[in-house]
């Protein structure tokens, strides 16, 4: 029962070490203004009641990528 324990703690151990090190190394996921611009438009109910509405808000979306980030 002790070897037992002493490789539980270790697996432990060893699982906390790789969840602190992947919370240091998280992506930073902040959307842009691009980002956050494309989903206003994309909840706008108007643009839903389109065909072109998601063409419309995709477009805005990269020229936004393009000329103005």
């Amino acid at each position: 029962m002790n070897r037992k324990n002493k490789s539980v703690k270790g697996w432990v151990i060893v699982v906390a070490f790789l969840v602190v090190l992947s919370g240091l190394l998280a992506a930073d996921l902040r959307a842009g203004e691009c980002e956050n611009a494309l989903f206003r438009c994309m909840d706008d109910p108007y643009w839903h009641m389109t065909l072109a509405g998601p063409v419309y808000c995709a477009t805005g979306y990269l020229f936004c990528k393009k000329y103005v980030e």
